[in-house]
């Protein structure tokens, strides 16, 4: 089999790229609703882990869905190893942006005391 000409396989490489694009932007759009009504859901909820594996396990199970769902209409059928490499690399990209966004939970009662006890120094300081 002869190596593509440079020009054709630049060609292949661009539509490759503008259609993975495309399917990455039509996913963005597709999981909104569904990453909405888990934060909605999730909003009395306080635990960061509990943020973090909810949105993980959601973007995994989108992620295998709709690669399985995408390769059963273009390939005639699934390959369950590759949908489960995409719901991990989704769910651990999830999981990521979850906990880094959420950030570390601050007590208030901490600071108060903090500032209550500035507050009792510089008293004292200023007699």
């Amino acid at each position: 089999m002869a190596p593509l000409p440079t020009l054709s396989h630049g060609w292949w490489s661009l539509l490759f790229v503008v259609v993975t694009d495309a399917l990455a932007l039509l996913g963005a759009v597709l999981s909104a609703p569904f990453t909405h009504l888990l934060g909605r859901a999730l909003q009395r909820v306080r635990s960061r882990a509990v943020h973090t594996a909810a949105h993980a396990a959601l973007a995994g199970v989108l992620g295998a869905v709709t690669s399985s769902l995408a390769m059963a209409w273009w390939m005639s059928g699934a390959d369950p190893s590759l949908s489960l490499g995409i719901a991990i690399a989704a769910g651990a990209a999830a999981a990521i942006a979850t906990w880094r966004r959420i950030g570390p939970s601050r007590d208030r009662s901490v600071d108060d005391d903090t500032e209550a006890l500035a507050d009792a120094h510089a008293m004292v300081v200023d007699r």
